[in-house]
């Protein structure tokens, strides 16, 4: 079962020792997904807040994949 988180630092910390990271861009929304090893963590950001967000997992997650749903 999937927990959703609200911290962004949390997120960031959690990213470190993710197997994968996962974010899907929506019009309206954007999901980010971090996979370790027990657990699934998801994060609703708006798009603004959400690229600030992909760059900074981006130095952070071992592998993150994008995906843009909806356009």
């Amino acid at each position: 079962m999937p927990v959703e988180i609200f911290d962004e630092n949390r997120l960031l910390e959690l990213a470190k020792v993710a197997m994968r990271c996962k974010v899907v861009k929506y019009p309206d929304i954007v999901k980010i997904k971090v996979k370790t090893r027990r657990k699934l963590y998801t994060m609703k950001v708006e798009p603004e807040k959400g690229e600030e967000l992909i760059e900074k997992l981006k130095g952070v997650c071992k592998e993150t994949t994008e995906i843009e749903v909806g356009k």
